[in-house]
């Protein structure tokens, strides 16, 4: 099946499947530690270094909760066209990567579009958070506050 490609393409797909077997064996191996990125005891990783849903929860109190709850589902229409246009870009990328004859000005431009579309999502999550912290009492915002300026630590 393999032997009929010309030989940088056997090269290029056997190297390939040996980092998938690699990042397969990496997941596997990393989900037996009790650090590992399947773990349930790691916080949630934070989109644009703000604070997630799940942590915003943890502190807020049950009427900043729904307040939350109702800034979430406002803006989920939003935030969703955000990341499907990221996931896009992402691939925008790896499409000019795996391009054959590669361009490093087609994988410039990708990237440029992909730092463009990280900068809006970024955008919309603030503006959201502006809109839900302004309707919250002085001792939400202060959680709020407590929770960015948090140091996350690094698992062991």
């Amino acid at each position: 099946m393999i032997g009929g490609l010309p030989r940088p393409l056997r090269v290029l797909v056997v190297v390939s499947l040996a980092l998938n077997v690699f990042l397969v064996g990496l997941v596997i191996a990393d989900s037996f530690t009790d650090r590992g990125w399947l773990g349930h005891d790691r916080p949630p990783p934070r989109i644009m270094g703000l604070p997630s849903p799940r942590e915003l929860r943890s502190v807020l109190s049950e009427s900043c909760q729904a307040t939350l709850e109702e800034a979430l589902q406002a803006n989920r229409p939003k935030f969703h066209e955000h990341l499907d246009a990221l996931v896009a870009e992402r691939q925008a990328v790896a499409d000019a990567i795996k391009a054959d004859p590669f361009d490093p000005d087609k994988l410039a431009a990708a990237f440029a579009k992909l730092r463009e579309q990280d900068a809006a999502m970024a955008a919309g999550a603030q503006d959201m958070l502006i809109g839900f912290i302004s309707k919250l009492d002085g001792d939400c915002r202060a959680k709020v506050a407590e929770l960015l300026t948090q140091r996350r630590k690094r698992p062991e």
